[in-house]
């Protein structure tokens, strides 16, 4: 996933540009001020198109850099022409003029990702989930709370068919076993092909809305072929790890470990966890719990769907006796009356309930 932040205002020049941004790249907007900067703080990666006939701009730019000094700049200028300051200038890695082409802008673009990439090998510290040593699990009251955690848990996994429910329980569930700064869960959203982020804690709303994760590339993909939990540190050195599609979604949501929700021989979502708010790894014992737990879970969706779906064949089919003109009366294998409408009972001067 690539990701683009516009900063940008109504009638201004760069609003023409989302035309000719390549469908491979998620698209966020905002104006200059407190709301963008607060989405580019949210970022993990990413390129940022200036607008630098909008109102403010260009200050903005200069307050928000210090911020972010890892992101893409590039600033969208009348007939090449930024118009700015040396200073505000040299933030810029490029410039896309305007009058706009489809050619320029994808060039651009593209050579603005590879820089991001670069970036992003350039920041990455070592790898958070060994550059610490766990403290002792499984001891004392945190191994007697973590029992009762579950225990409540197994208790209403198999009671309740309300899919908001199951999800907010899951997503607290995994916080209170191993409290971490960023949580998010991604299903598929009913368009075909398509996931999204369902439920999360420490993430920009905005940006978690706007952002879609396809089945055919990336960290959906990878899921579903590999079945094992992704690590997005895993020799961060390795210029092919960042190129690496599903390892760039996972910082694009602050994922330090990804967790497929795997059932009935497909993938179902995936559980995405950022760092632990004490700064330790996960054990191996955590992440086989989650692993379990997001199983469980994927199975309960599955239930529900299969659930609901019945439910509506049921009072499908119950509608359409109930409006036939003709009686019916259906009988199971035992001679039980299973369907009896209220045109039978008419018909056999009988009370149909």
């Amino acid at each position: 996933m690539k990701l683009i932040l516009l900063i940008s205002q109504t009638n201004c020049i760069g609003q023409g540009i989302k035309a000719y941004i390549p469908q491979d790249f998620v698209l966020l907007e905002s104006s200059a001020d407190d709301k963008g900067i607060q989405l580019i703080k949210n970022i993990a990666a990413g390129i940022v198109l200036v607008d630098t006939s909008a109102v403010g701009a260009l200050p903005w730019l200069e307050g928000a850099y210090p911020f972010r000094p890892d992101l893409t700049y590039v600033s969208i200028a009348e007939n090449d022409k930024n118009g700015v300051s040396n200073n505000v200038s040299s933030l810029f890695y490029d410039t896309i003029a305007h009058p706009f082409s489809p050619t320029l802008v994808q060039n651009i673009l593209n050579r603005s990702w590879e820089r991001t990439i670069f970036l992003m090998q350039k920041q990455a510290g070592p790898s958070l989930h060994t550059k610490m040593k766990s403290p002792a699990q499984g001891t004392g009251s945190a191994y007697s709370h973590k029992e009762h955690t579950l225990s409540k848990f197994s208790r209403a996994l198999g009671t309740d068919f309300n899919r908001r429910r199951l999800i907010d329980l899951f997503v607290s569930t995994v916080e209170e076993l191993a409290p971490v700064s960023k949580i998010s869960l991604l299903l598929p959203c009913g368009k075909e092909g398509v996931y999204r982020v369902a439920a999360q804690q420490g993430l920009n709303p905005e940006l978690a809305a706007k952002l879609r994760f396809h089945t055919g590339s990336g960290l959906i993909a990878r899921l579903s072929r590999e079945g094992r939990i992704l690590y997005a540190d895993d020799h961060p050195a390795s210029a092919e790890l960042f190129m690496d599609e599903s390892i760039q979604e996972m910082r694009m949501i602050h994922s330090l470990v990804s967790i497929p929700l795997m059932a009935r021989g497909g993938l179902v979502g995936a559980l995405n966890l950022g760092a632990k708010i004490t700064g330790y790894p996960y054990g191996d014992d955590e992440l086989e719990i989650f692993y379990i737990l997001a199983g469980n879970v994927a199975t309960a969706l599955l239930d529900i769907e299969l659930h609901h779906q019945l439910r509506y064949q049921k009072l499908y089919i119950e509608n359409i006796l109930l409006n036939m003109n003709s009686g019916v009366i259906a009988i199971d294998m035992d001679d039980r009356i299973t369907a009896f409408n209220r045109q039978a009972a008419e018909i056999l001067k009988m009370d149909a309930s």
